[in-house]
């Protein structure tokens, strides 16, 4: 056992690159599975997952499979065909992970190799055609189902143009970077995390607090809980922004972010979160002890300190009491004025429903949803407290100053096969998180502001997948613009075929 102890030490070591992870690894926020599980919480199999605590870990994931499974067995369950495809697409991913829920307590440690390739090719009308390669190499170490190291690095062709790669240009035309690596431990029902990750939060495939669409963050965290009740905390240091005195000479500002979330999950069908985060910084101040209390309400202390910060409230929905029908909403508060008076509300609002087998047309499923982010949400006067990383919104992907209605039919005809049917309008305003917000920020203003940007998009995706390895998909889209760019009159319109494949190897190694 010694020997396989220190042999696994000098695998992970010599080969951190192209290891893995195990049951306590937290499986990316951009992984095929996190639609797969929306799609089957829908129809209500996953009764006691808070779904809204993204990244799920894969030995969460997989306990739930196998309670589903027993479920079955029992007689409780009855699976419609495209829920046993699913499902079975979800067991190949964690079979490693289900074959060790079985396994003898002699078996307590791991190691899990994995090797992504993707390729894709993008064609726009009237554009060269542009293909990205990207290979993800990554690993981890697991011991004594309590301990996890794990990182994990990508190389991309054309990494600098996709503004949530956060990194530089390398020679021959390819650049690279580590974006997750960290240690947790486990001591049930305590998970901290200590490293860099993605994250995302809320019930819709976009959140409006946090959307997991920015550069991976370096942060401490931890989550409290296995029940129906979590607890989630985390805090980190944003970019550094560079500003002038009074005399036009540079200075640096830091920036920082900490944040709190209670989650309640009720497996008879509803599921509610409340969120706080506080983001605060500037020239020659360091981190504060006050936003480093988990527990501290952030609004009260920032007026209790006599300091100027932003601060927003997330509230969340999820009903899931009707036979596969779900319900959901985000209301976001940028900034609660408690006095009513002195400024607007800046509010962000998203309500949606997801319909499986609707009308008895099995294997569909509908989502339906709107969203609206007000005017000024996301700034702020102060350059460092806007809600923005390396340049882009930790929130909603849009920004501000938008409204949009989306409708989405997906249909499952065959294991292998799904097609997909997306349409969109948008109604996008002047105004972003980086523009010059007046103080105090007045009333009646137009919404959305400006000229405004009017777009119509459609798209037709269809996706190959036999297995948890190999995915395909064909993506052929359409957008219209009115008043393009915020400029009156000017019109545009344009259609995007992409091709992507993914092929996924991994191996796991129990001793």
């Amino acid at each position: 056992m010694k020997n396989g102890l220190w042999g696994s030490v000098i695998f992970l070591l010599v080969f951190g690159q192209a290891l893995y992870a195990s049951p306590l690894e937290k499986i990316p926020t951009d992984s095929w599975v996190y639609p797969v599980i929306d799609r089957l919480y829908t129809a209500g199999l996953f009764p006691k997952l808070h779904r809204s605590l993204k990244p799920y870990t894969r030995g969460q994931i997989a306990g739930y499979l196998r309670d589903i499974r027993q479920d079955q067995s029992s007689g409780r369950l009855v699976f419609k065909e495209w829920q046993q495809w699913l499902i079975q697409k979800l067991e190949d991913e964690f079979r490693y992970e289900l074959r060790g829920l079985n396994q003898s307590k002699g078996f307590r440690n791991l190691t899990r190799i994995s090797c992504q390739g993707v390729a894709s090719l993008k064609s726009i009308e009237d554009q060269p055609s542009l293909g990205r390669g990207e290979l993800f190499l990554s690993g981890s170490w697991e011991w004594d189902n309590k301990f996890i190291f794990q990182i994990r690095g990508v190389l991309d062709n054309r990494g600098e143009e996709d503004p949530n790669f956060f990194a530089q240009n390398w020679k021959k035309g390819l650049t690279g970077m580590f974006d997750r690596g960290y240690w947790g431990v486990q001591l049930s029902p305590f998970y901290l995390t200590l490293g860099r990750d993605y994250f995302r939060w809320g019930p819709a495939d976009q959140g409006l607090l946090w959307s997991g669409q920015t550069p991976a963050l370096d942060f401490i965290n931890f989550e409290l809980g296995r029940g129906r009740l979590k607890f989630n905390y985390f805090t980190s240091q944003l970019d550094t922004l560079m500003t002038a005195d009074s005399l036009g000479n540079p200075q640096s500002a830091r920036r920082y972010i900490s944040g709190h979330r209670l989650n309640y999950r009720h497996p008879s069908g509803w599921e509610i979160g409340l969120s706080e985060i506080i983001l605060y910084g500037g020239v020659d101040r360091g981190v504060e002890l006050f936003y480093l209390n988990p527990v501290l309400p952030y609004y009260v202390e920032q007026y209790n300190q006599y300091v100027d910060d932003n601060s927003l409230w997330n509230l969340e929905f999820a009903l899931t009491f009707w036979k596969n029908k779900e319900f959901y909403g985000e209301l976001l508060i940028d900034d609660f004025q408690y006095d009513f008076v002195s400024e607007p509300h800046q509010m962000g609002l998203t309500l949606g429903t997801k319909l499986a087998d609707f009308l008895g047309w099995q294997g569909s499923y509908w989502n339906l949803q709107y969203t609206r982010i007000g005017t000024f949400v996301y700034g702020q006067q102060k350059l460092w407290n806007r809600y923005t990383y390396q340049d882009v919104v930790l929130g909603h992907v849009l920004g501000s100053d938008f409204d949009q209605w989306q409708v989405s039919f997906e249909y499952l005809p065959h294991p292998d096969f799904a097609l997909s049917l997306k349409g969109e309008y948008r109604r996008q305003g002047e105004m972003t998180a980086d523009s010059l917000y007046p103080n105090p920020i007045p009333k009646n203003i137009p919404f959305p502001s400006g000229v405004v940007e009017k777009s119509w998009i459609g798209s037709v995706v269809l996706r190959y997948q036999p297995n948890a390895h190999l995915i395909g998909n064909l993506n052929f889209s359409y957008q219209d613009f009115k008043n393009f760019l915020h400029l009156s009159g000017q019109k545009k319109s344009e259609w995007t075929l992409r091709v992507r494949l993914d092929y996924n190897f991994w191996k796991e190694f129990w001793f």
